[in-house]
Parts: C-alpha cells; structure tokens; sequence
C-alpha cells in the first residue's frame, strides 16, 4: 500500500529480506522516494537517510501532482535535473 509516496508494506518486506540475508539485499523505495534521495539527501545508506527520504517523499506527494513528480523522475534520471519549469 503505498501513501503519501511511500510503500510502508514494502519498505517492511525489504528490511526483513536484509535482516535474514544479514546484508544489503533489496530496497523498498518508491520512485517519489528516489527522487526524494537524489534530488535532496546523499546516497549514502543509513536509516535516518531512509527516515529522511520518506518524510521528505510525503512532502513531495502533497506539493506536487503525481503527473509532476513522476515527470521530475524522469527528468532527473536523464539529465540530472529536477523540478524546473
């Protein structure tokens, strides 16, 4: 389920794969999340980073139109820019 850019179910599943496989396996990030992380937050891995990255995603969420951030995405994975008009 996936709210306010964020896919708590998810985000759960993966942390439980990483505790049992006791490494870096999955990540359960949302794209308004990986915007989120390359756009604003460093990428280096932690949990206040993730704690970070989803607040941040919610707030995305709410300002923009899903229509803008998926475009921001897109945006950002091409040319490394987000968010211009």
């Amino acid at each position: 389920m996936i709210t306010g850019g964020v896919d708590v179910k998810r985000i759960m599943g993966a942390m439980l794969v990483n505790l049992v496989r006791r490494h870096y396996a999955q990540g359960g990030s949302t794209l308004t999340q990986q915007l989120a992380r390359n756009v604003y937050l460093s990428s280096r891995t932690s949990m206040v980073r993730k704690i970070r990255e989803a607040m941040t995603a919610v707030q995305i969420e709410s300002y923009y139109t899903k229509r803008k951030s998926s475009s921001c995405t897109l945006t950002r994975s091409i040319s490394g820019r987000a968010f211009t008009e």
